[in-house]
């Protein structure tokens, strides 16, 4: 009667430390994105999709994994499309960085505060900040500003000390702002799960940015897809999880989706934010246009500018316009 209660006790404690290995040992496959798929999204040449958006409070997820990045409130719909160049196809930048770094923008001619891009074997680094436009203003990085090393995995980190020198020329190149300051870096993927945009659902990185000198942190969704999710402004007084203050930004390869028009019919008017903004030689606006009556195919669309003193400036659209 011993001997058959020792078994028992034997194959219970057995199963007991079957089942705690078992657990303890369980992980949750590794997602890994390599350079070549982080530098799908930045291939010169190439367009890329964009969205921007000022969310206020927006839920950036939880550390560590596997978790839900739940961005489904995006209006994919609402994008523009900017365009990636070579610094060596810009001689003013060719002038000032290496010629083999790429930057985004509307065109060459139209850069603001954009970043210039610059990859080796296995790191892609931010040598600085341009704009080209109503004045010329380049921004250096010493040392670059590391972006990140590839493979990225969870659990990567590392800081950095940044020197920065900023000089703005007008556009007769005399110098009117020139400045030097210096600031902290920290860097942690601190996150990985899923990244939920309206339609998809991709495998992501969640990449924190710090920036405790000028107060605020970033908040990057990565995948081996060709998409970009970034929550910015975000300062640093909000916490790590959960609903922050912000605003966001998506980014995607011309090559992960073919953007189409909507058929629905708006239901009401609707005036978009521009892009970009007022300031710049050109902008875009998007508006909607619903549907008023039964037969009617199309009406009377009238849309004007008009300065602060309530002055009518210019005329934009005045024509016949069907819903949507």
């Amino acid at each position: 009667m011993q001997q058959a209660k020792r078994k028992v006790f034997f194959a219970k404690t057995l199963l007991t430390i079957l089942i705690i290995f078992s657990t303890s040992t369980f992980q949750y496959p590794q997602i890994t994105i390599e350079q070549s798929e982080f530098l799908e999204i930045f291939m010169p040449g190439k367009p890329l999709h964009t969205i921007e958006g000022e969310s206020g409070s927006i839920n950036i997820g939880d550390t560590d994994g596997p978790n839900i990045y739940d961005f489904t409130f995006v209006d994919m719909q609402d994008t523009f499309m900017i365009f990636n160049y070579e610094v060596s196809t810009i001689p003013i930048l060719a002038a000032r960085y290496p010629s083999d770094a790429h930057t985004i923008g509307l065109n060459p001619s139209n850069l603001v505060n954009h970043p210039i891009f610059y990859s080796s074997n296995d790191s892609t680094f931010i040598l600085g900040e341009a704009t080209i436009e109503n004045e010329y203003r380049f921004i250096h990085y010493l040392p670059y500003e590391l972006y990140s090393k590839f493979p990225m995995t969870y659990g990567a980190s590392f800081n950095q000390f940044i020197e920065t020198w900023d000089t703005t020329y007008n556009l007769s190149w005399q110098v009117i702002q020139a400045s030097f300051y210096t600031s902290q870096q920290d860097m942690e993927v601190d996150g990985y799960g899923t990244l939920k945009l309206p339609g998809f659902d991709l495998e992501c990185l969640r990449q924190k940015r710090n920036y405790p000198d000028y107060g605020y942190k970033e908040f990057l969704y990565l995948t081996r897809e060709g998409v970009f999710f970034i929550v910015t402004d975000v300062p640093d007084t909000e916490p790590d999880t959960g609903f922050v203050n912000g605003d966001y930004q998506v980014m995607f390869s011309s090559d992960f989706v073919s953007v189409e028009e909507i058929d629905a019919i708006p239901l009401e008017f609707a005036l978009k934010q521009n892009y970009p903004n007022p300031f710049n030689p050109s902008t875009k606006i998007k508006f909607d246009i619903p549907a008023n009556l039964k037969g009617i195919e199309g009406s009377p669309v009238s849309l004007r500018v008009f300065n602060a003193l309530g002055n009518e400036v210019a005329i934009l659209v005045h024509e016949q316009k069907s819903p949507g």
